[in-house]
């Protein structure tokens, strides 16, 4: 497993577009090409999903998402969860006691003419309720990310 030796910084708002398109690259050369689940087995297909990676020990961010600043948002999502969910802590569904835990898991990038058709995620593991996705201030164009559960849509563009 390589690790990066250099930091990739993205701001909210880049000097020139010249500088966004050097930090966007950067980005994607360090990254390596996406799988994604098939009939229990890991797969590369370009037609299905065409996106690239990094895994959680190869990048952190400034953002301390998973920490302090990130436990409005965990709140947030886990009362909205936790009603329709048989969450528990040791048994009781006790909102008082319940918890979510965000864990880093990878950093997905899309390219021009990247994408990932329509899927289901698959669990990471025992108590994994969802994914939780952080969108860059990055400007892109020609399609959205469409969200579906339960017969409700969503469409971010």
């Amino acid at each position: 497993m390589c690790h990066i030796t250099q930091s990739l910084d993205f701001m909210v708002v880049q000097q020139s577009q010249e500088e966004f398109k050097m930090a966007t690259d950067k980005l994607l050369d360090t990254c390596v090409p996406a799988p994604h689940g098939r009939n229990n087995q890991t797969v590369y297909d370009d037609s299905y999903r065409l996106a690239k990676e990094l895994p959680q020990n190869d990048f952190s961010l400034s953002l301390d998402i998973l920490g302090e600043a990130g436990a409005e948002v965990m709140s947030t999502i886990l009362d909205l969860v936790s009603g329709r969910h048989h969450l528990s802590a040791e048994g009781t569904t006790d909102p008082s006691t319940l918890a979510l835990e965000p864990r880093l898991y990878k950093l997905n990038a899309y390219s021009k003419d990247g994408f990932f058709k329509s899927h289901r995620d698959t669990p990471k593991g025992n108590g994994h309720i969802g994914t939780l996705l952080f969108g860059l201030p990055i400007p892109f164009e020609g399609g959205g990310l469409r969200i579906a559960h339960a017969g409700k849509e969503f469409t971010f563009d």
